[in-house]
């Protein structure tokens, strides 16, 4: 074997080595991704929240004209008595309503939130009255079990006054999110 020809392979694996990544470096570089991923996270999860939020607020606003446009069609003074319109699920959802009454021709069909299926959106007329603020669903509503404040007070910011404890979007005593149609059972328009 000829001396120098060893000697080389070795000095160049020690070379290497030595050039190599120190654990100190490895941890920054893995903290700087750790970073980056979090913020990537936060920012898809963000964005998440307001697609729901403007899906919700669609859904309210379109069940809303729908609703309006039935009322005035059909000469209808009084809104339905959730009890007289149950599905056979026990609820009243806009879906059943469409299904139950002629709403279908106003409306199409219930507009939908991604994760969830049509019977989303749920009609709520209790025959009560509501007097202002409150953790209440008082008065004919659309109402959701959707229940992630987050989301609800965007929806809120996009319909309202931005105070989920008063006005026409807030949230009740199970902590679902409310839409005001009416204060009482009379139709009536709601600012």
């Amino acid at each position: 074997m000829v001396r120098g020809v060893g000697e080389n392979k070795s000095k160049r694996r020690k070379k290497l080595l030595s050039d190599g990544f120190t654990i100190l470096e490895l941890m920054i570089v893995v903290v700087i991704i750790g970073i980056l991923v979090a913020l990537t996270l936060n920012t898809v999860r963000d964005a998440r929240e307001r697609a729901q939020a403007v899906a919700i607020a669609d859904g309210f606003k379109a069940i809303e004209k729908g609703l309006r446009m039935y009322v005035i069609s059909e000469d209808v003074w009084d809104w339905w008595d959730d009890e007289d319109l149950k599905g056979p699920d026990g609820e009243s959802s806009i879906a059943y309503l469409i299904q139950a009454t002629n709403l279908g021709n106003y409306m199409g069909q219930v507009p939908r939130v991604q994760g969830f299926d049509d019977t989303f959106f749920d009609f709520d007329n209790d025959l009560d009255e509501y007097d202002g603020c409150g953790a209440n669903s008082d008065g004919v509503n659309i109402q959701t079990p959707f229940k992630h404040m987050g989301v609800a007070q965007r929806v809120d910011d996009m319909l309202d006054d931005g105070d989920l404890a008063c006005g026409k979007v807030r949230m009740d005593q199970q902590g679902e999110l409310v839409y005001l149609l009416s204060r009482t059972s009379v139709v009536e328009y709601v600012d």
